[in-house]
């Protein structure tokens, strides 16, 4: 099953509170980013896991860049 070699990560309270910030920065930097790359930064910046992607706005948020 894939769940065994990928953790699954839910959506907590934390999680909410750091979407909130990398909203607010982002729109102060005026570099919009997709609202679910923010989702999965926040929930990545949550657990700590390593985020491996191509989608060069994570490098627009200041924790993967």
């Amino acid at each position: 099953m894939i769940t065994e070699r990928y953790p699954l990560f839910s959506i907590e309270e934390d999680s909410t509170v750091t979407y909130g910030a990398l909203i607010l920065a982002s729109q102060k930097k005026g570099t919009p980013t997709p609202e679910n790359g923010i989702w999965i930064a926040a929930i990545a910046i949550q657990n700590d896991p390593t985020l491996k992607t191509l989608d060069k706005h994570f490098n627009e948020i200041e924790r993967f860049s």
